[in-house]
């Protein structure tokens, strides 16, 4: 996972061009409903200053609100230690050495 609850992070990889470069803050893991479900993939409950859009290619319904789910990978958090893989935080701490980013 790329997130943590309480991540201020930027939209990538989005489906919809007018999601991408938002800037939302992960609030909590998101949880699968009839409404909005994304299966196994990882997803996290979102709010934003502006709109979002969700198209839903069944129904054709599209959707704009301020808050609502966005997988994980489409995420990048912006944090210090983004980026870092859990092996590298682990030896670095081990050894007692930061490298710069």
């Amino acid at each position: 996972m790329n997130c943590r609850p309480g991540d201020l992070t930027v939209s990538i990889n989005t489906r919809w061009p007018e999601n991408l470069g938002l800037i939302v803050r992960v609030v909590r893991p998101h949880i699968n409903s009839p409404a909005w479900n994304y299966g196994d993939t990882p997803a996290w409950w979102c709010v934003c200053e502006q709109p979002m859009t969700w198209h839903f290619s069944k129904s054709g319904r599209v959707v704009r609100d301020f808050e609502g789910p966005i997988p994980d990978a489409s995420l990048r958090p912006i944090r210090p230690d983004a980026g870092r893989c859990q092996t590298d935080t682990a030896t670095a701490t081990s050894t007692g050495t930061e490298e710069a980013a």
